[in-house]
């Protein structure tokens, strides 16, 4: 008897709960008569739920299975008749049920219970099959009655008897009708509330039911309802679409894990077709991956989203099926990592992911030419990307070559294939921007903080570098643009790497014309000052002079640098038809040079500048 224990704490707990468990009984053992008797019963079941709640926040421990039974035979008598009661005497019941499933029956309850409430829960969340039924159950207590479901599910899933009930030939096909009434809750989008318990449902199905077969068969119904919901961010709120996502990782390594579809794999051709009447067989693998891979394609779009909720689930998404889908879903390798570079946090970011997609690639090494590829592919769209008339998609391509670079670097997989797309992306990337701007741009403004650089500005020792019109992005709305540029530019490579791209540009500026040459010599003295840059941070805790050949010296760079630049400055004077860009380059590098030189510079500053500064005919050239 549910009232015969040693234990005082229970004995005390059932005292409490008898006088409201026997009125119950009392009033709701026949059809509801009247409005009083309803009214008391509402009371009852609602004063029944503060007791249970009350001793679940004391002490847990003292609510057992035997307790929740004697809890559950007035309630049953409720649900058996509740189209003749109100809204909120279901959702008290309701919420007695919920307490009962999680904190009294927990893993003991019985399989028949569980077979029970699954059809009755059902039908309070989406009617009676076949009927139709106009009237819609209240949102909240559409809401109760899926939270109860939630519970069921997760408490059935800790006992093996009461989860093999669940895919009993006779229960299936209501856990088959269960599942669909879910999928339509989150579809349905009625309240989030409703959508993200619904959510939590499709949660418990796939992680309490151990019957593969019986998830196979409901994966294609989900992943298409989750697809469909997932296709249209604008329509629902952050919180709901994270879920989806995280429910769509839970399904997907349920079903299709590598640890599930194990035995599929390794069979042959010819078992196979012995097999095909089975619902785990290798052509239902490769049907099912197939369209996986079209799910997640759609799915995967949601990498752009400004929430980083959503951001977060997607990266999740990505790395937990590249390690535990890691041979099924080999034909979705590409998307994932390109999804897990791109989505991979900024450097001193707060991150939930405990693995990076980097881990991966050292636990599975094809991983890392899949990276490579991800990457070559990025770099070569780069210089297309830059002519788009879309600011944020220009910044976004940025970000996602540096984050795919620096992996590179991290993993070590630097090839010379991948050094000359970069140089080559960078160099093609400026000429764009440059083309896009007009060879002959004229400046329309001029800071009025510009002021003429003397040659006593140059060789102070206090002196500090210039302010000059932008030349690269100058316009307003391309700052953030040309902030993520240099930003690539300063983190491409070791300072090493730095400098060799710096002197592969400045071969380039002398054998190229117009705007390519403007970009290799601008790009030249960038990817110089990031190497100075890059040095003297080393230089702060080591001395490595020593070890630093003449080529991976940025002083040999600058010095080469200097002389083409001086070699233009002395040309323009006798040809001017110069692009005015191209000798403002050079005098930022000359000026740099003499910032870096100081007092030593003296004796270059009247041949260098003196006779361009009277001579020169570029109004454009000599404003900068």
């Amino acid at each position: 008897m549910a009232n015969v224990s040693p234990n005082p704490a229970r004995n005390e707990f059932f005292q409490q709960l008898k006088p409201c468990c026997v009125s119950i009984s009392r009033i709701a053992i026949d059809p509801p008569k009247g409005v009083t008797a309803i009214r008391q019963l509402v009371d009852l079941t609602e004063e029944l739920h503060g007791i249970i709640s009350t001793q679940i926040n004391r002490d847990a421990s003292v609510f057992d299975d035997k307790l929740a039974d004697y809890v559950f035979f007035p309630l049953s008598h409720v649900f058996r008749n509740q189209e003749g009661y109100p809204a909120r005497l279901l959702e008290a019941t309701l919420r007695c049920l919920t307490a009962i499933t999680v904190h009294g029956w927990k893993g003991s309850i019985s399989p028949q219970i569980v077979e029970q409430l699954v059809i009755l829960l059902t039908f309070i969340v989406g009617g009676v099959p076949g009927q139709n039924d106009q009237h819609k159950s209240p949102e909240e207590t559409t809401l109760e009655a899926l939270r109860a479901l939630t519970a069921l599910i997760t408490a059935a899933g800790s006992s093996a008897a009461a989860a093999a009930s669940l895919v009993d030939a006779k229960t299936i096909p209501a856990l088959g009708h269960g599942v669909t009434v879910v999928i339509d809750s989150v579809a349905s989008g009625r309240t989030p509330e409703i959508q993200l318990e619904s959510l939590r449902a499709l949660q418990a199905v796939f992680g309490s039911i151990k019957d593969h077969a019986a998830l196979a068969t409901l994966l294609p119904g989900v992943v298409s309802a989750l697809t469909k919901l997932l296709s249209m961010p604008a329509h629902e709120k952050t919180r709901v679409l994270a879920a989806a996502i995280t429910t769509l990782r839970l399904v997907l390594v349920a079903v299709v894990g590598d640890m599930k579809t194990r035995a599929i794999s390794r069979e042959t051709a010819a078992n196979s077709e012995a097999d095909n009447q089975k619902v785990l067989s290798r052509p239902w693998l490769n049907a099912t991956v197939a369209q996986i891979k079209l799910a997640l394609a759609s799915v995967m779009k949601l990498r752009n989203s400004k929430a980083h909720e959503v951001r977060d689930a997607l990266a999740d998404l990505s790395l937990t099926l590249l390690d535990e889908c890691h041979t099924t879903l080999e034909n979705c390798s590409s998307i994932l990592v390109e999804s897990a570079t791109m989505l991979e946090p900024e450097e001193d970011a707060p991150s939930t992911l405990t693995t990076s997609l980097q881990d991966l690639a050292t636990i599975h090494p094809e991983l890392a030419e899949v990276i490579k590829v991800t990457v070559y592919n990025w770099l070569t769209a780069l210089p297309r990307i830059m002519q788009s008339a879309e600011e944020e998609k220009k910044q976004a391509a940025i970000r996602n070559v540096l984050k795919g670079t620096e992996l590179v670097t991290r993993l070590q997989l630097d090839s010379s294939t991948l050094s000359d797309a970069v140089s080559m992306a960078l160099r093609d990337s400026v000429s764009s921007l440059l083309a896009g701007d007009g060879q002959k741009q004229v400046v329309q403004s001029v800071s009025s903080s510009l002021v003429p650089l003397s040659g006593k500005d140059l060789t102070r020792a206090d002196s500090t570098a210039a302010d000059y019109s932008l030349i690269v992005l100058g316009h307003e709305s391309q700052i953030t643009t040309r902030s993520e540029l240099l930003r690539l530019i300063s983190k491409v490579g070791s300072a090493s790497q730095q400098v060799k791209l710096s002197l592969d540009m400045l071969d380039y500026s002398q054998e190229l014309t117009d705007a390519s040459q403007v970009s290799s010599l601008w790009l030249s003295f960038e990817l110089v000052k990031a190497a100075f840059t890059r040095t003297s941070d080393v230089d702060d805790y080591l001395d490595l002079s020593s070890v630093t050949t003449e080529s991976e010296d940025p002083e040999t760079a600058l010095r080469e640098l200097y002389a083409f630049s001086v070699s233009l400055i002395d040309a323009s004077m006798e040809n001017t038809d110069v692009d005015w860009r191209l000798e403002a380059v050079a005098l930022e590098v000359v000026a740099y040079a003499a910032s870096r030189s100081r007092e030593a510079f003296r004796p270059e500053l009247i041949d260098v500048l003196y006779p361009e500064e009277v001579a020169s005919c570029s109004t454009e050239q000599f404003t900068h």
